[in-house]
């Protein structure tokens, strides 16, 4: 019982001060490289499991995105972007495709928590045509497979920053021997 109630307090503790301290700088280079998902908002657009994203400075204003995820167990489906830095620390304009549309639609992303080393939470919440409102989340972790312990952390986080509960998210399962 002592050491429930102890976990709770630590919980509390980490996510009272990670909100505290909520993004008011961004380090853009510390956040290039591989983040592992480990929960995503189900959307339309992301179907498979064992994903991944990969940021790389293009310019001090652009960086390329490639994102990866495996399908029904053995395809390997990938799509590349751009994204664009903002004046606001964290907060990004994303383009994944080309074509028309994109142009002028750019998708926006905010990494609203992170330490870099470990995770980030990313949330969007994007209007298109004016009236349709796209919102979407993402927790990312440097390593594919972390504890129990540091979900129920990140998704308390997740929560108390955007509402967004664990149980409307989606865990995709992820693996320590990840293929390269």
């Amino acid at each position: 019982m002592r050491l429930f109630f102890f976990a709770n307090c630590l919980t509390f503790f980490l996510v009272f001060n990670a909100l505290a301290n909520q993004q008011k700088t961004f380090d853009i280079t510390r956040y290039m490289g591989q983040w592992y998902e480990i929960a995503r908002k189900p959307n339309r657009f992301e179907k498979g499991d064992f994903g991944f994203a990969f940021y790389q400075s293009i310019t001090e204003k652009t960086f390329a995105i490639k994102n990866q995820e495996t399908r029904k167990g053995y395809i390997i489906h990938q799509v590349n972007g751009k994204g664009q830095i903002t004046k606001k620390p964290g907060k990004f304009l994303i383009q994944f495709s080309n074509n028309f549309f994109q142009k002028f639609f750019k998708a926006k992303y905010e990494v609203i928590a992170t330490d870099y080393d470990h995770y980030a939470i990313v949330y969007s919440k994007t209007k298109y045509l004016f009236f349709f409102d796209v919102v979407l989340a993402w927790i990312l972790c440097r390593e594919p497979c972390p504890t129990e312990a540091q979900k129920k952390i990140w998704f308390a986080q997740l929560k108390n920053l955007t509402g967004i509960e664990r149980d409307a998210m989606y865990e995709p399962q992820q693996s320590s021997k990840y293929p390269s």
